[in-house]
């Protein structure tokens, strides 16, 4: 019997891109709700803003505080495949130019 050979198409795999942007909040904080005085609309904010992003090796993402990225960071060595980490600039100041709320 002679063997054969089958091409089997392999999925493209898809690599999650991490971000962190200023508006994350820590997933474990959680959020809270809110009502504005001013205008009666209603939602919801992070308790606190996120300083580090973690993906998992699952391809699920996870941001932090740095409270909580503190507390957690040696269980999340052992699932994540990368961190982007901020926690160094926490007390920076904008560049100069960029564009605040209020101005």
């Amino acid at each position: 019997m002679e063997s054969q050979t089958i091409d089997i198409p392999l999925p493209e795999i898809i690599v999650p891109s991490l971000k962190l942007e200023p508006d994350d909040g820590c997933d474990r904080c959680g959020y809270q709700p809110y009502e504005s005085e001013l205008t009666g609309l209603t939602g919801s904010i992070y308790v606190a803003q996120a300083q580090v992003a973690v993906l998992l090796s699952s391809g699920g993402e996870l941001k932090f505080c740095a409270h909580h990225y503190r507390e957690n960071e040696a269980a999340l060595a052992t699932v994540a495949v990368q961190v982007i980490d901020n926690r160094d600039k926490i007390n920076e100041k904008p560049a100069s130019g960029s564009v605040h709320a209020g101005e």
